[in-house]
């Protein structure tokens, strides 16, 4: 990690800071928490407390955009983390790079900030689950695994530097694309200190919105239509495990009201090949395996990107393999006004059920 760090603060110097629109920052996390047993036949897992070591380099959108400054001027981030479960011999460690989007909830003139991050990545993790070498582990099934972080964070940005300390949840899974997948789930502390290469620029009231912006124009009302797929691996005793395939097809209908928040419901038709061979020795047709299912949830905007989250449930679910309830957590990427893509993770009750890609194309769109 010293390595990498070293190397980070040799590149940053050669990067363009002079532009106006943009403010720069290097930041390094150390955090210690607890690893939850979120099933009771993961107790066994929990050993010493976990611990981690983050490197971060931000960059804050200082321009004069209505979208800039209604989001209080937010940061991106790029993060290299290691992060030690406490438990080497069975659980290893990890380490991971994410993108992380950091949202300013308020600020004081002495430039004292509360803000908001949430982010995702890809993860590697040294040890997973092998039925000779580490039967143990039934938390994780493979080394490349996902990583979601959501955290709160208090930081003091003087003019050369920065320090802080905040809490986060931080959840590591591979979407069921390689069994068992149950993940890891840690809540932390963490303390922080950085180098600012710009000051850090506040916005301490919200302003109007330019909604004609070009850049930022929206409707109010989408009507959108798109393709899933997705492998899921599952184990039917006494069966060996297996892949098989996920399709699924959504037709949304998102409301949103404002520049930063947007609210969403869908139909879920999925063929889900897995869920048929979830029981050995079963029977079930390619209409058995068949689920429709009545989505709602929130959408977060920033720039071209987005975040969402909600729930669901199955109208039809012939097999019901893991109740009627399900969720959705993802990020979009908006290539134009209208066609985006999705990364997302479908759970059922804190266990993933499969990690979703998607192309969608707005059908309808309206002021």
């Amino acid at each position: 990690m010293l390595r990498i760090f070293i190397t980070i603060l040799l590149i940053l110097p050669l990067c363009s800071f002079s532009q106006k629109e943009y403010g720069y920052f290097v930041s390094a996390k150390s955090s210690t928490g607890i690893l939850l047993a979120h099933r009771a036949n993961m107790v066994h897992l929990i050993q010493k407390n976990p611990f981690a070591f983050e490197v971060s380099v931000l960059r804050q959108n200082q321009d004069t955009s209505a979208l800039s400054k209604r989001l209080k001027y937010p940061m991106k981030a790029l993060n290299v983390s290691y992060f030690n479960f406490g438990n080497p011999d069975v659980l290893g460690s990890n380490f991971a790079l994410t993108k992380t989007y950091v949202f300013p909830i308020f600020s004081t003139r002495s430039n004292l900030f509360l803000d908001y991050s949430i982010g995702t990545g890809i993860a590697w993790i040294t040890k997973h689950y092998d039925k000779f070498e580490n039967p143990k582990n039934n938390a994780i099934g493979s080394h490349l695994n996902s990583k979601f972080e959501m955290q709160f964070n208090v930081s003091h940005y003087l003019k050369k530097f920065h320090y802080g300390l905040g809490i986060s949840f931080v959840h590591f899974s591979n979407g069921s694309i390689q069994y068992p997948n149950l993940g890891i789930n840690c809540p932390n502390f963490f303390v922080n200190v950085g180098y600012n290469f710009d000051e850090r620029k506040r916005q301490s009231k919200n302003v109007g919105l330019n909604k004609k912006d070009v850049f930022n124009q929206y409707a109010d009302h989408t009507f959108s239509a798109e393709l899933i797929g997705s492998v899921k691996e599952v184990s039917a005793v006494p069966l060996e495990a297996k892949r098989y395939p996920v399709l699924a097809s959504r037709f949304s209908y998102v409301y949103r009201p404002g520049l930063k928040w947007g609210f969403e419901t869908s139909t879920d038709l999925i063929y889900n090949e897995a869920n048929r061979y979830y029981y050995a020795n079963s029977n079930y047709t390619i209409g058995n395996t068949l689920q429709l299912g009545l989505y709602a949830g929130a959408v977060v905007y920033f720039h071209k990107s987005a975040l969402f989250f909600g729930g669901g449930v199955y109208l039809y679910d012939k097999i019901d393999v893991a109740g009627k309830v399900y969720k959705r957590t993802g990020f979009q990427y908006h290539f134009s006004q209208r066609f985006y893509g999705s990364v997302a993770i479908k759970a059922n009750f804190a266990k993933a059920d499969y990690l979703e890609f998607g192309i969608a194309y707005k059908l309808i769109q309206s002021e």
